[in-house]
């Protein structure tokens, strides 16, 4: 925000801009509605407001979506590209509006960059105390659609190859166990067949039945698990890659509407 403001001073400083109303031509308005547009917000951001006080109340829809509202209190000191709203009382008229530089400022002070302060004067920098002022919109800054649906996606991807190795990993748990299985049932069916042909040595067979019976079960509990998880896995797999041509489809979106000049 501060290197976009510089930029802005850099290009207006000393200027009449003009951007709304060419009737009423060069007015602290018309200063504050071209350095929205560097915000990219719309020409109409104001629309239906008259005067330079009413942008802090009644405001417009669009102001109060894009901009903080920071009460004029005995703490507070405006930030680079804040928009600074003066009451009615400044003039008895229109009030007024400027942009905070965030220099040489401070609870007692603040500079600011306006014009038409005094009535007729080029866009120029001023100092301030806070008297008859409301407030300040500071802008809420937002991420370019773009970047943020690209950065979406990228971690989409990333979850999604997660997820194809935990796929995978869980493949071969699946593979083995599925082995250990089959060698558990033969040492089971063999431990069995000795506690009935060798009855003199029933006792320890039985032992070794139940040891490899819980084995077996063992084993059992962890394939079922595993099936369990790969199961999850896919599920989260296939809505991951869902979201992801969903993205891909909003990407696409977002960039159709940039083309035409609609704020995404």
């Amino acid at each position: 925000m501060e290197n976009k403001f510089k930029s802005f001073l850099v290009e207006y400083n000393g200027t009449y801009v003009e951007a709304i109303d060419h009737s009423n031509w060069a007015q602290c308005f018309d200063l504050v509605v071209q350095w929205c547009l560097e915000l990219g917000l719309p020409l109409s951001i104001f629309s239906g407001l008259l005067y330079a006080y009413q942008i802090w109340s009644p405001s417009t829809s669009v102001c109060a979506n894009n901009f903080e509202y920071i009460l004029n209190t005995p703490e507070a000191v405006p930030q680079a590209g804040d928009i600074v709203v003066w009451a009615k009382s400044f003039n008895g008229t229109a009030g007024h509006v400027g942009i905070a530089t965030g220099l040489f400022s401070d609870t007692n002070k603040f500079q600011c960059f306006e014009q038409n302060d005094p009535t007729g004067s080029n866009s120029h920098l001023k100092d301030y105390n806070y008297n008859h002022v409301l407030g300040w919109l500071r802008y809420k800054e937002q991420n370019d659609p773009l970047t943020e649906c690209l950065t979406q996606h990228t971690k989409l991807v990333t979850e999604c190859d997660l997820l194809k190795k935990q796929l995978t990993e869980k493949d071969t748990v699946i593979s083995n166990t599925q082995l250990e299985l089959t060698k558990v049932r033969e040492e089971l069916a063999k431990s069995s067949a000795e506690a009935i042909d060798y009855k003199g040595k029933y006792e320890s067979a039985d032992k070794l039945r139940d040891k490899w019976l819980g084995l077996y079960n063992q084993v059992k509990d962890n394939y079922d698990s595993c099936v369990k998880d790969r199961t999850t896995f896919q599920k989260q797999l296939t809505e991951c890659l869902n979201k992801g041509e969903l993205t891909w489809g909003e990407l696409i979106l977002k960039i159709w509407n940039k083309i035409k000049g609609v704020k995404i």
